[in-house]
């Protein structure tokens, strides 16, 4: 068997399977498995997804909480409420003034309260 590492899941899945010693498949560097590459599942992620601005990178994220500030695996810094590069020294200064803050989502001021309530 050879194994290959997927890009969506990151993990080594089954690539091909193992005739002969000559025969080692040629990667192109962006493999993803067939679970990963479900037609079905890579739309649907793509509808909630944003892609990196970085046209080199084009990596496609899906950020389910925390703050809007995100680290790309190509090196990218970019807000991910406009989708815009940033050096990392400026983007919490844009955050603040374009969006109103980082971004955390669903976290009120008063929240730590209801558990002690």
């Amino acid at each position: 068997m050879y194994y290959a590492w997927c890009i969506k899941c990151y993990k080594p899945v089954e690539y091909a399977q193992k005739i002969c010693l000559g025969d080692v498949p040629e990667l192109d560097g962006k493999w993803a498995c067939e679970k990963c590459s479900d037609s079905k599942l890579l739309n649907r992620e793509k509808e909630i997804a944003k892609q990196c601005p970085n046209e080199k990178c084009q990596q496609y994220i899906v950020k389910a909480s925390g703050c809007n500030h995100i680290t790309c695996i190509c090196g990218t810094h970019w807000c991910y409420e406009c989708v815009k590069p940033f050096n990392q020294g400026l983007i919490y200064d844009h955050m603040y003034k374009e969006h109103g803050g980082h971004g955390y989502g669903g976290y009120e001021e008063n929240d730590y309260l209801d558990e002690y309530e």
